[in-house]
């Protein structure tokens, strides 16, 4: 007997059943606070499931992310803030207005183009920064390396002859050097780039 197919609307409905009078008591009790992390760890575990090119698990995993969306979405309906519609409506604007190539008369002929393109859309949108606005909105809730990275590539750095393996042999030989001396590269490279932000 083939199972019942689910679809995106009957997602709504169960998420909207267990957060209900007669749904599950923690559920219920859960707010945007409480469940932050649970979107970093399913973010986590999907990107894994894809390198692991396992495709049971990237189907549920890329669910569990997918759900941390919805349970947001069904938290704030409850409160009267905003519902699933509102976070599709931006969405949706969003990728239409930032592919001008595909929705409007732009014309990219690479991926390296078609970026470019969303860059400057996602400027015009948001309004033109200063270089010290651009680098605050990367989230500092980012692994420090991950921000730093971002960081670096807004500042337009100088194009660098380094490969691939140079920068596994620096990793390697700086978390080894600060895991001997007791030393913490995660908080130490947010202190610096949070100077080096300040002083921009």
């Amino acid at each position: 007997m083939e199972s019942k197919r689910y679809d995106f609307a009957a997602l709504l409905d169960i998420v909207a059943k267990l957060s209900g009078p007669d749904g599950c008591p923690w559920d219920r009790a859960q707010t945007h606070e409480s469940i932050r992390i649970n979107a970093i760890e399913e973010a986590y575990e999907a990107v894994d499931a894809i390198d692991r090119r396992d495709r049971a698990a990237m189907i549920e995993e890329l669910g569990d992310l997918l759900l941390q969306a919805v349970f947001h979405a069904d938290i704030a309906k409850r409160s009267g803030d905003f519902d699933i519609d509102d976070i599709l409506q931006v969405l949706c604007v969003k990728l239409i207005s930032r592919h001008s190539h595909v929705f409007g008369n732009e014309k990219a002929a690479n991926a390296e183009q078609s970026l470019n393109l969303w860059e400057k859309n996602k400027e015009n949108e948001k309004g033109r920064k200063e270089l010290r606005q651009k680098l605050e909105d990367i989230p500092k809730n980012f692994p420090a390396l991950l921000r730093a990275v971002k960081i670096f590539k807004k500042m337009n750095p100088e194009p660098q002859d380094y490969t691939e393996e140079e920068l596994e042999a620096d990793l390697i030989r700086i978390t080894k050097r600060a895991a001997a001396a007791g030393l913490e590269p995660e908080l130490t490279l947010n202190k610096a780039i949070n100077r080096m932000i300040e002083t921009t």
